[in-house]
């Protein structure tokens, strides 16, 4: 009986580990995304610059 217990004391943190590991990916996942779409901006306004300068 102690290993049923032992067992599902187990399966009860190895749920907790995995709920806060998908919340910190997750979260640097959208961390990540968020700077892609900064520097893609950043960079389509340089293109926009550099194109409306050249045109002088």
């Amino acid at each position: 009986m102690d290993i049923e217990l032992e067992q599902e004391m187990c399966e009860d943190i190895m749920a907790i580990i995995t709920m806060f590991s998908a919340r910190l990916y997750g979260r640097r996942s959208r961390r990540n995304l968020k700077a892609m779409q900064a520097l893609h901006e950043a960079q389509a306004q340089m293109i926009d610059e550099v194109l409306t300068t050249e045109s002088y």
